[in-house]
């Protein structure tokens, strides 16, 4: 397990975290592509939830260390803490949310934006869900999932109920603050990347700075002082996980967005690791990448006013 973010109201769940027993404080979470699974044993007051962003550990071994990013870990995880308690897995209800389809979410701008699209890591992570706890015999009696959008869960742990606000990708428009315009730094090699990124996203009324390394995102920090990051993965001089890793120390609080190839997701646990926020498999699309940084955006300015 790892350490969770609690509130006086509520525990908040992020990528890669779980959380089981027989508390009573409320679990929220808000989910893409990743998925939340829920359990609740009526009986003995026994509940979990964890959040995972990926549906497999790339490292198969068998005494490897269980990591929550993980949907096939998560249910390990699951098991080995429900047999702690002498209840079997199998007597739980499971509850499964999440995986929004960022496929065919929305229209693309221009031509020009026409080559980026998202890989439908959603679909596969629902997918997993649903074998793993099946695989354990555990009863599914909810799930929502897949469609174009992204889902607020509040899970009450004394009841095992879950409600569930669901935001479209289509409805949803970003907007700049009214006394000053949001700031993204863009950290990516490809020229041509930074400057459909930098046009729709001036066109969206957001204020952006370009660095084409780790290194130079590392010094534009803070100058610039961003709302958001935008990292791409791999990069010369300096890697994208590097950069984070370095900007993380440096105590940099705002999001970074992770960018990132499909052969590179095995590498995100160390991304993870060095302090990413979330991923977007490339080729991007950008209204998608507009979603993802509005809630970014939103969940940091509601954690900073609860501080």
């Amino acid at each position: 397990m790892t350490l969770i973010k609690s509130t006086a109201n509520r525990i908040v769940l992020n990528i890669g975290e779980l959380v089981f027993g027989g508390g009573s404080k409320p679990l929220h979470t808000l989910l893409g592509s990743c998925i939340a699974i829920t359990l609740w044993h009526p009986k003995h007051q026994l509940s979990g939830m964890c959040h995972f962003a990926l549906p497999s550990n790339p490292d198969n071994s068998p005494d490897r260390k269980l990591d929550a990013r993980y949907g096939d870990d998560c249910v390990a995880l699951f098991k080995r803490l429900t047999e702690e308690r002498n209840v079997p897995l199998r007597e739980f209800k499971a509850r499964i949310f999440g995986g929004g389809n960022m496929l065919e979410s929305a229209r693309l701008e221009s031509a020009m934006e026409s080559q980026f699209s998202a890989a439908n890591i959603g679909e596969v992570n629902a997918a997993q869900a649903f074998s793993q706890l099946l695989a354990e015999g555990v009863t599914i009696m909810e799930a929502d999932v897949g469609e174009e959008g992204y889902r607020k869960v509040d899970f009450d742990p004394t009841t095992g109920v879950a409600s569930v606000e669901f935001v479209s990708v289509e409805k949803k428009k970003q907007t700049a603050t009214a006394d000053r315009k949001q700031k993204i730094l863009i950290v990516d090699d490809n020229l041509e990347t930074r400057t459909i990124l930098t046009r729709s996203l001036r066109k969206a009324g957001y204020d952006t700075e370009q660095a084409r390394n780790g290194v130079e995102a590392v010094a534009l920090y803070e100058r610039f002082q961003p709302d958001i990051i935008l990292m791409d993965m791999m990069m010369p001089i300096m890697d994208g996980v590097s950069a984070t890793k370095q900007l993380r120390e440096a105590h940099a609080e705002q999001p970074i967005l992770m960018l990132t190839g499909s052969e590179e997701l095995e590498s995100m646990a160390q991304a993870f690791d060095a302090g990413a926020t979330d991923f977007i498999s490339k080729p991007i699309r950008v209204p998608v990448l507009k979603q993802h940084i509005y809630n970014a955006l939103n969940t940091l300015k509601k954690a900073t006013a609860s501080k």
